[in-house]
């Protein structure tokens, strides 16, 4: 009885709330650190796709139970009156929030990635970015934003067949001059941030190809596919060979 009447009475402050904020945001940035660090970290390739997998689904998950967790201090701040102010912003979001939620469950799924040709709603195209509340399908003619709960209600065809539109995916090595220079992964992510050539909406993920770490594959979004053909020079410039996947 009296653990309830504390509860009612409110046991957490401000400060818990802050406190709690910031452990966690700092858990976040960290988590976000070890999964680039992750491509740079020469571990085996099998091992390397394993534990970025596990990290994937780590990050999914953590955003929504930071969330709660924050909730449930706000709350237990003043049971009373936080308590309905949460409730009638649950309410009034409730739209945002099932698409949110939806999107954490597209995610897990991890089978919708930019690059990917879909068909939903009557619409076929690209999946060109993968936002908190819906994604982004390139077509024809323009952008479409489908949100995720109407996604899920609605079903959806991942269109078989090669990678579409602007998204490639590119065998990447130093060039032979340049190999006792250290041309990591995270290096070219810094250079691959600097060309006018991707749209990074899609943000450029690397993948060791060889468990040396010197050749890699690269997946990219370009603005348009004719910047094939001004990025692969620019690459070689930077120090890197580079041609799509399935050419010889």
């Amino acid at each position: 009885m009296d653990t309830l009447q504390e509860l009612i009475t409110g046991r957490f402050t401000w400060f818990n709330f802050i406190f709690a904020a910031l452990i966690l945001v700092g858990l976040y940035a960290g988590l976000i650190a070890l999964d680039r660090l992750l491509k740079e970290l020469i571990i085996g390739r099998r091992w390397q796709a394993w534990l970025q997998q596990l990290l994937h689904y780590v990050i999914t998950l953590y955003e929504p139970v930071a969330a709660i967790l924050l909730s449930v201090i706000f709350v237990f701040i003043n049971p009373v009156v936080n308590g309905i102010l949460l409730a009638l912003l649950i309410l009034s979001g409730f739209q945002h929030l099932r698409d949110y939620l939806s999107g954490r469950i597209v995610r897990l799924e991890n089978v919708i990635k930019p690059g990917k040709s879909l068909r939903s709603q009557g619409i076929q195209g690209m999946v060109s970015n993968l936002g908190m509340l819906g994604l982004q399908l390139k077509t024809s003619d323009g952008l479409h934003l489908i949100r995720y709960a109407r996604l899920l209600a609605e079903g959806y065809t991942l269109v078989s067949g090669e990678d579409s539109g602007g998204f490639y995916r590119l065998k990447v090595a130093p060039l032979p001059e340049k190999e006792e220079q250290k041309l990591g992964a995270v290096h070219l992510l810094d250079l691959l941030a600097t060309a006018p050539y991707l749209d990074l909406n899609h943000q450029p993920e690397i993948r060791p190809a060889s468990d040396d770490g010197k050749r890699m594959e690269a997946s990219i979004l370009l603005k348009e596919e004719r910047h094939l053909y001004d990025l692969l020079p620019l690459m070689k410039e930077w120090g890197y060979e580079a041609r799509p996947v399935g050419e010889v």
